[in-house]
């Protein structure tokens, strides 16, 4: 359940800047991306890092208008309709509705048939009458009674006082981590996720001060793993259609478009002069063959040449380590000290590789990487790059 709500959308002490243009941030799985985000705000306890898919829905980061407090979250909720339509297009749904096709084929419901309300009753009913009629199916696919958790806990939410339809609900500061990706059980499992298939997006006002001027509003947008994935997918294009920039994360290796980006770029084909790709978690290249046929180094050219098709300017490309600065400045940067000391030492070697190598070897690459091996971890090159597209 939601905690704290203290206002709604009608509360007018809460504004922020309109003026400030919106920047997309977006990358796969586990490339960093939230660090990166932590790391170009200036504020390594802004967002949560380092858990699995951290992120469940877009969070906007902003600094406050003037006069007006920070460190507030707004969570931003769907209206009822559409939070329905997408929880039954989503994973969950999906597989729960594929299952009992699969397994009770004619017999099954006809779940088509029923508006999306009643569609996800009506699919946890049958689960639940099948795994209580046949045990061994449980047995077997207990992993199942997550995804029917997940649609019962969103069902429990969307029915609850707390749920405010089409509203902006403002919550303490503290509970962002829960707003941004639930909880996790002992066992690692994901809880009081459901809910979020009700939220449009989660607004964390927060103010910096490692911007030369007013800055941008930061979007971070969650992972979209399948095609089952509505909720995440259309309301990462509706941001992106407002978006003035874009800020593609990657591993530091092979590199492609995801499908969603490819379509934006072709419908907005001015927005590849201000898309910058991200190289970052340099740290974790394979210093040994880092030079070779089948290294970063291989990889990254190819990569120039797909950006180059779609538009993408080869200065709008970086590399960099966002790992250091993030730990640098965190509030607990004493206790990873050793990780520091370490991660120093590799982007020392890293130096080294590239001073060895022969002259004109990587010429794009190199000078990309000995940027990402300085304090900054290369976020600097990045900012400046990113104010140079803001008006």
């Amino acid at each position: 359940m939601v905690k704290g709500m203290a206002s709604t959308n009608s509360d007018s002490q809460f504004q922020v800047s309109e003026r400030a243009p919106l920047v997309l941030v977006s990358g796969p799985r586990s490339v960093g991306k939230s660090s990166f985000v932590c790391a170009l705000w200036g504020d390594s306890e802004l967002l949560p890092t380092a858990e699995r898919d951290c992120t469940q829905v877009n969070t906007l980061v902003c600094a406050p208008g003037g006069g007006q407090d920070e460190d507030r979250v707004r969570v931003v909720y769907l209206p009822r309709d559409r939070a329905y339509a997408f929880a039954v297009r989503d994973l969950s749904y999906h597989r729960l509705a594929t299952f009992l096709m699969e397994t009770l084929g004619p017999l099954g419901p006809n779940l088509e048939a029923f508006p999306p309300e009643d569609r996800l009753h009506k699919v946890i009913e049958a689960m639940r009458d099948l795994f209580r009629k046949r045990p061994d199916l449980l047995v077997l696919h207990d992993h199942l009674n997550d995804q029917i958790d997940r649609l019962e806990e969103f069902l429990a939410f969307v029915a609850s006082p707390t749920y405010q339809a089409g509203e902006t609900v403002t919550m303490d500061w503290r509970e962002r981590r829960e707003q941004l990706m639930g909880q996790r059980r002992p066992d690692g499992r994901p809880i009081g996720i459901g809910r979020m298939l009700a939220v449009e997006r989660v607004e964390l006002v927060r103010g910096t001060h490692v911007w030369p001027k007013t800055p941008p509003q930061l979007m971070d947008t969650p992972w979209v793993p399948t095609f089952h994935n509505a909720r995440r997918a259309e309301l990462l294009l509706e941001e992106a259609r407002e978006a003035h920039a874009l800020m593609l994360v990657a591993r530091a290796g092979p590199f492609a478009l995801q499908g969603w980006v490819e379509q934006l770029l072709d419908k907005r084909k001015e927005l590849a002069a201000r898309t910058l790709v991200i190289f970052n978690q340099v740290d974790t290249v394979d210093m040994s063959r880092l030079l070779a046929r089948d290294g970063f180094s291989a990889a990254f050219d190819e990569s120039m040449r797909t950006l180059g098709a779609v538009g993408i300017p080869v200065e709008n490309v970086f590399v960099s380590c966002t790992r250091l600065p993030f730990l640098n400045k965190s509030a607990s940067a004493e206790q990873h000290a050793k990780r520091i000391a370490r991660l120093r030492e590799v982007l020392g070697t890293l130096r080294k590789r590239l001073a060895s190598a022969p002259e004109n070897a990587a010429p794009l690459l190199k000078p990309r990487l000995l940027r990402a091996t300085e304090s900054d971890g290369g976020i600097e090159a990045v900012r400046e790059r990113l104010m140079s597209f803001l008006p």
